[in-house]
């Protein structure tokens, strides 16, 4: 028995909207579409679990809605480990859930846990991505500058947070 994530109205009918337009109000969408639709739904895929997805769902030169639902539904409890543990991550940092984070409290967060960052490693960090100037970045902001710093330091931090 699978255990399938319960998607609330509004959720399906975003992703419905999503499919519709880049269908083009079609009730099928061609293939090549799909990882798109599949990020704009929250799914960080690769293209080999794609291929697999694609494959047993049979799905040759286009899709139909409920389709994608399915496929949504049996990939989301595969999502990485990492990915979960990064949302949480920045939802315990993002007190006011705007998905925004103040670079004060991301400052805090890995200039004083797990393999601490000194200020000026920080900086760099926000500067080589062009981030300095803002008080606040969004969670994609949040990974890229993560991607920057070496796994293990991160791991630490998510593991101390």
């Amino acid at each position: 028995m699978s255990t399938k994530p319960a998607l609330s109205l509004l959720e399906i009918k975003q992703y419905e909207l999503a499919f519709r337009r880049m269908s083009g109000g079609s009730e099928r969408l061609p293939r090549e579409c799909l990882p798109d639709l599949l990020a704009i739904m929250g799914l960080s895929i690769t293209s080999a679990e794609l291929e697999t997805l694609t494959r047993t769902h049979a799905i040759h030169e286009t899709v139909a809605f409920p389709s994608v639902i399915e496929m949504y539904c049996e990939h989301i409890p595969k999502e990485s480990t990492f990915m979960k543990e990064f949302m949480m991550f920045c939802s315990l940092l993002d007190t006011d859930d705007m998905r925004r984070l103040t670079l004060s409290d991301l400052r805090q967060a890995l200039c004083t846990v797990g393999d601490k960052l000194t200020d000026q490693e920080f900086n760099h960090l926000l500067y080589s991505r062009n981030l300095l100037h803002k008080t606040s970045v969004t969670v994609f902001e949040v990974l890229v500058v993560l991607l920057g710093l070496p796994p293990e330091a991160l791991a630490k931090a998510i593991d101390h947070s």
